[in-house]
């Protein structure tokens, strides 16, 4: 039973992307989102349990992605700013990272090790959604995140992760 919940969630959760990234919705699209989210959402939840990863979440974690569009719209401005100043970027070297763009954000560690590692898998799902900012790394043995940064300032959401 709790297989065929969480492979509904997926499901649910990816018909809503697909839809969501649509310039317009047709009763054909909204049918592919149907046919094609099933076996997505099959495969995660398969991939999950092969991988022996066990995620517990809470519903109020869903607040967090209040402050993601405003981090979202002022992120993109900042890349489109960078991509202004350097027109010419993707035509030099590649790009090396430096130390005041990395950072580690510290997580709280939840009451047990499956709630732990829900909290890092939405907060890194969290910080990596918006353009500015990328997760590296997020150690199971610690309650971190390593997170490479556009221009090395902390957003808004590190401090809801964070918490």
């Amino acid at each position: 039973m709790t297989r065929l919940v969480e492979v509904a969630v997926w499901w649910l959760v990816l018909v809503l992307f697909w839809l969501a990234t649509l310039s317009a919705t047709s009763r054909a699209e909204f049918l592919v989102a149907l046919i094609a989210g099933l076996p997505c959402a099959v495969a995660a939840t398969a991939a999950r349990a092969a991988g022996g990863w066990r995620w517990r979440v809470r519903p109020a974690w869903s607040r967090w992605l209040v402050p993601l569009i405003p981090a979202a719209i002022a992120d993109t401005a900042r890349v489109l700013a960078r991509a202004a100043r350097e027109p010419r970027a993707g035509r030099r070297e590649p790009h090396r990272v430096t130390e005041r763009e990395l950072r580690r954000i510290p997580l709280v560690a939840g009451e047990d090790e499956a709630r732990s590692a829900g909290w890092r898998a939405v907060a890194a799902a969290l910080m990596s959604a918006t353009p500015g900012t990328v997760v590296l790394d997020s150690p199971p043995e610690e309650p971190v995140l390593l997170v490479h940064d556009l221009d090395g300032r902390p957003s808004r959401l590190e401090g809801v992760v964070a918490r």
